[in-house]
């Protein structure tokens, strides 16, 4: 049997963070999939359908904007939610398109889950339309 719920993608090199964000996530009907790198998360994207992307800006060692670039460049249509704690380093978000958006941390998780409700629905909107 295919699972239906929404499909996240979280991307957060600290694991705490992403076992807490999965729980909460999946109590509100959404499967999730964590990750920790970049090339983690590329790797679930060239793999599996994901209807949302949760992304933190600064990994390990890593930018979160590397992997939100490669998101664009590859056409992914994917409602991107880019988590950060530093403001200043949001400067360069410039890319962020119509259905993208950017959340401070420490966050709602009300809100992160309103605006992941909102933006799956408009991600899976299109499909619908296509279904005899």
């Amino acid at each position: 049997m295919n699972d239906t719920r929404p499909h996240v993608l979280v991307v957060d090199d600290e694991e705490d963070f992403c076992e807490l964000m999965a729980l909460r996530l999946e109590h509100h009907g959404f499967r999730v999939t964590a990750r920790h790198t970049l090339h983690g998360g590329l790797d679930v994207l060239q793999r599996e359908r994901v209807d949302s992307l949760v992304l933190d800006l600064r990994l390990d060692n890593e930018d979160g904007l590397e992997l939100f670039g490669e998101v664009k460049r590859r056409g992914l249509q994917l409602p991107v939610i880019i988590l950060t704690a530093d403001g200043a380093g949001a400067a360069p978000l410039a890319g962020l398109g119509h259905g993208d958006a950017l959340m401070p941390k420490p966050f709602d998780t009300r809100a992160l889950v309103q605006w992941l409700s909102h933006a799956v629905e408009r991600h899976r909107a299109p499909e619908a339309a296509e279904e005899p």
